[in-house]
């Protein structure tokens, strides 16, 4: 969905000579969808759209050649996750970085996430400063993250200046089985009841592919990292919100005590080696406060944030 968003960003920005790397054939036809929806479906014959594994050194090194900046937004998200998620996403990522690094692109914008991050409780702020403390009690792909950002942090002490960008939950639009705000949608509409505990940062997804395009035209940028978050929403603010720009029945919510009993549930389940799709650092994230810092990028560039009440109108129903 970023890479997609991207794309689109990049072509009304003028940007030509586009290499698009994917490893199905499924995520092309969703970009060209993107692009029709934007309007530039004429544009699609004009970038190189390449299928490949993206592991392969090789491979990468010659798809980087003639090139001069990379965005990776390639990343394993599924729910599943597990130990394959984060081999994956590593091996992603030390493969990307170091064919950047050897092929002479100048400058890799990496997006990585605020699960790389170790979030404070509120009232207290997260911002860029805090790193991952600890892997201990961390979902598959908080610790997949961590490594793969590591990886960019690794060339870049090799020579490759980098700038990493770190959004909270990121909302966009398109028919993406994986992203947040279709699976929001789909459950508010059908009524399903939302959780009025946990807080997290949310960011639109126009505002993260505008930010990222900004950051690698700023020098400044280079060897730094940024929270992308425009609003600290819990998730049944964030419900209310869309019940709100649907003009539908806002969601009834549930107690907290389910939602514990539910962490303990599955903490006893992985005890046994019993694995499901749903995690226990996933459900932990609702019994939690986290409050982001986006302003950094504020502060370097002219750049603000659109606010998600303005923003939803037009992700929701593609």
């Amino acid at each position: 969905m970023v890479g997609s968003h991207l794309v689109c960003h990049l072509l009304k920005c003028g940007y030509h000579n586009i290499t698009v790397l994917s490893r199905t054939k499924e995520s092309l036809g969703k970009l060209a969808s993107t692009m029709m929806h934007f309007g530039l479906g004429d544009l699609y014959p004009t970038l190189e759209c390449l299928i490949m594994p993206l592991m392969s050194l090789d491979n990468l090194k010659e798809a980087f050649a003639g090139h001069d900046l990379l965005f990776n937004c390639a990343a394993d998200i599924s729910f599943a996750g597990g130990q394959s998620q984060i081999t994956a996403n590593r091996d992603i990522a030390y493969a990307t970085a170091q064919a950047a690094l050897e092929s002479g692109i100048s400058l890799a914008v990496h997006v990585s996430s605020i699960a790389s991050l170790h979030a404070k409780e509120a009232p207290e702020l997260t911002d860029e400063n805090d790193d991952f403390d600890t892997m201990a009690g961390k979902s598959s792909y908080a610790i997949s993250k961590f490594l793969a950002e590591n990886e960019f942090w690794r060339v870049s002490q090799a020579g490759l200046p980098v700038i990493v960008v770190n959004p909270s939950v990121i909302l966009g639009g398109g028919r993406w089985n994986k992203g947040a705000l279709p699976a929001y949608e789909a459950m508010v509409r059908r009524g399903v009841p939302s959780v009025a505990g946990g807080t997290t940062g949310y960011v639109a997804i126009c505002d993260v592919a505008r930010a990222m395009e900004q950051l690698s035209r700023t020098p400044e940028a280079i060897g730094k990292r940024f929270i992308l978050s425009a609003d600290n929403l819990s998730l049944n603010e964030m419900w209310q919100l869309i019940a709100e720009t649907l003009d539908v029945k806002k969601p009834m919510v549930t107690p907290m005590f389910m939602v514990s009993a539910l962490y303990n549930i599955l903490k006893i389940s992985e005890r046994l080696g019993i694995r499901s799709r749903l995690q226990s650092p996933h459900v932990e994230s609702l019994r939690h406060r986290h409050l982001y810092d986006g302003t950094k990028i504020c502060r370097l560039c002219d750049f603000e944030y659109t606010p998600l009440r303005k923003a939803l109108p037009d992700m929701l129903g593609w």
